[in-house]
């Protein structure tokens, strides 16, 4: 009888544990230093489908990116910690070197392209792929309010969590608490 109880109650915890509660109790766990500035959701919110565009000007969203890990970043020429810390998102995106994993940096509002360009050659910016938010739409629609604003995307295309203002995302930390992400 005790080994009928005892399954029954393990069944019980199983289907009414949280996975996504459970996963983001792990990461803020590991959350150290600037990372611990990060507000995870409780929930998972919907992720906006306001369209962007790449270098070449063809529009996207994040639909193209289906089924990844997204680190998002907003970020504009004129901030400097934007530019401050575009380098180390290009470190983090080259050191997880996860195919279920990508950074994004979007820059938002009027961003000169051919400016743009430019600071990612002379920043040697690799890893990185060049988009532009040049109307605004899709920061509105994330209620971005100040740049560098940072948005994690689960691999089900849902807001797990966000982070205003400048961090350190090649510590030895970022990247522990994002391999742990992109493996649960």
């Amino acid at each position: 009888m005790k080994f009928f109880i005892c399954i029954l109650l393990y069944t019980a915890i199983n289907l009414g544990a949280n996975t996504v509660n459970a996963g983001t109790d792990n990461l803020i766990a590991l959350a150290d230093g600037d990372l611990g500035r990060i507000q995870f959701h409780k929930n998972e919110k919907s992720f906006s489908l306001s369209e962007f565009e790449r270098s070449d000007e063809k529009k996207t969203s994040i639909l193209d990116y289906k089924e990844k890990f997204l680190l998002i970043n907003f970020w504009a020429l004129w901030c400097a910690p934007c530019v401050k810390e575009l380098p180390s998102l290009d470190n983090l995106n080259m050191s997880i070197n996860n195919s279920n994993f990508e950074v994004i940096a979007i820059a938002t509002g009027r961003n000169s392209k051919k400016k743009a360009n430019l600071f990612f050659k002379t920043n040697k910016i690799t890893s990185l792929e060049l988009l532009f938010d040049s109307n605004g739409s899709l920061a509105r629609d994330m209620r971005i309010k100040v740049l560098p604003t940072t948005i994690m995307v689960g691999s089900n295309g849902k807001e797990v969590g966000r982070i205003e203002g400048l961090v350190e995302w090649d510590s030895i930390a970022s990247q522990k608490l994002f391999k742990s992400w992109i493996s649960n």
